[in-house]
């Protein structure tokens, strides 16, 4: 089994999926092995059942979001072993639980220009001031995913306001950024470098112990639910929040469903159609047309 795990692996890297993403693949596919293997159970692929699978499933003490992906990454497993000419069992069959997914919370533009607001006057380094302003104006008029955000290097700046980013599954795409934000990026960067302190990320950390090293998603959601909770926003607003709010911004204005698919870097226009949304008011407006 060792073999065809790193067969798998390869096979995931030449699909372009990312390291994070191999990397849980591969584990969970061991795990799975070593799970039987350790209850004296000769595994291989076409030996692999219905209900081993659910066996293995019932003993994770997991949510239900977590057995999900443990799910998708053993329907993924079973597909390579067909590829590779393996009898094995039909992967499409292995059943997903439904998730009960709350309401989303959206995020007004009132709200985001409070989120501006209240970075420019709190108290706290300066630097980080500035940073923390890029982010949150980038986030709200790119709609670029955080992961995207954070991997921007000055060298993928160019002289006319673009920045080429590597989105999901390694796509490249092109995003153009304000003159007000390019302003505050060339700033931080001057005043970084007038220190001495040199980075080819664009968002870099200034804690102590990480110092200038780049910026990590969980210090951008702390720094989010920092702001939510001075601000009194009861909503679960995240960095995707803003994404959604560019999202259905681009609709209503523009109403073009495939420009904003590659805006926001879908590879299939079924999840860009996911953004869209109509709230309760619009709904009451449409009914009072028609009485």
């Amino acid at each position: 089994m060792e073999d065809i795990i790193y067969k798998f692996t390869v096979f995931l890297k030449k699909n372009w999926f990312s390291y994070s993403a191999t990397y849980s693949y591969n584990l969970a596919i061991s795990k799975f092995v070593q799970y039987w293997q350790s209850r004296g159970v000769v595994i291989a692929p076409e030996l692999i059942t219905f209900d081993m699978i659910e066996e293995r499933k019932g003993s994770m003490n997991n949510n239900e979001r977590t057995v999900n992906q443990y799910l998708f990454w053993i329907r993924k497993f079973l597909f390579f072993c067909g590829i590779i000419d393996y009898q094995v069992i039909n992967y499409k069959k292995i059943l997903i639980y439904k998730e009960f997914r709350p309401e989303k919370d959206y995020v007004s533009k009132l709200q985001m220009e409070q989120y501006l607001d209240i970075v420019q006057n709190w108290k706290w380094n300066y630097l980080s001031k500035i940073r923390d302003f890029i982010i949150i104006k980038t986030l709200w008029t790119t709609g670029m995913r955080i992961s995207e955000l954070l991997s921007i290097q000055f060298k993928d700046l160019a002289l006319d306001g673009s920045v080429k980013i590597l989105g999901k599954g390694r796509k490249i795409r092109t995003v153009f950024l304000m003159n007000e934000v390019i302003k505050q990026m060339n700033f931080y960067r001057y005043v970084r470098e007038e220190t001495n302190l040199i980075s080819d990320y664009v968002f870099v950390s200034h804690g102590r112990s990480s110092r200038w090293k780049r910026l990590s998603r969980n210090s951008v959601e702390k720094l989010f639910q920092k702001i939510n909770k001075k601000l009194w926003i009861t909503q679960h607003l995240t960095p995707h929040s803003f994404r959604h709010w560019f999202a259905t911004e681009v609709i209503r204005r523009w109403g073009n469903l495939v420009d904003l698919q590659h805006a926001l870097g879908h590879s299939n226009i079924a999840t860009t159609s996911t953004y869209l949304h109509s709230s309760t008011e619009r709904i009451k407006k449409l009914q009072e047309l028609v009485v």
